[in-house]
């Protein structure tokens, strides 16, 4: 339903990328197709939506609740959203992408969650992940106009997780 509505948005065909992740699928809880498990009570959703339009791509990821989330779950929501806030605020021209990275991080990692296993962030435009990739070792000197994404997220693989998205 959501690729008609934005297809018929768009009035015309457009590619659709997505990860729909409930929080205890598997151990590995991060990303990958919808399955066919039931959504129960307290479970999060994890979102992650692109799409490309007039040969420009986008890209958001959000975490949904299952009724109400438990106190773990509100904590870790909040401790996103407020990494993502920070993520933000370290995005200007002259920031390098590795340091950006490593601040979100141990960010993360001073509000008492595990380091997520995939990127902080990205560039988007032409291609739906491209240059400047926020990861740990990348050199890369963010100019002015980049549009980057970022998407500080922490899993609990087989019970919950979280993750944000938003672009700058």
């Amino acid at each position: 339903e959501i690729h008609s509505a934005i297809q018929q948005a768009a009035g015309q065909r457009v590619p659709l990328g997505n990860d729909c992740v409930v929080g205890y699928r598997s151990p590995n809880n991060i990303g990958g197709w919808p399955g066919d498990l039931v959504i129960r009570e307290q479970d999060n959703v994890i979102v992650d939506l692109s799409t490309v339009l007039h040969g420009y791509w986008s890209d958001s990821c959000a975490t949904y609740y299952a009724g109400e989330p438990t106190a773990e779950q509100r904590k870790l929501h909040k401790t996103c959203e407020q990494a993502l806030d920070y993520a933000i605020s370290l995005i200007k021209p002259g920031a390098v992408a590795k340091e950006i990275d490593q601040n979100v991080r141990q960010f993360m990692r001073d509000a008492g969650y595990a380091v997520y296993p995939h990127h902080t962030g990205h560039g988007v435009g032409v291609t739906g992940h491209e240059e400047p990739r926020i990861v740990p070792y990348n050199e890369w000197v963010l100019a002015p106009n980049m549009v980057i994404l970022l998407e500080p997220g922490a899993y609990f693989p087989g019970e919950y997780g979280a993750r944000l998205e938003d672009a700058v």
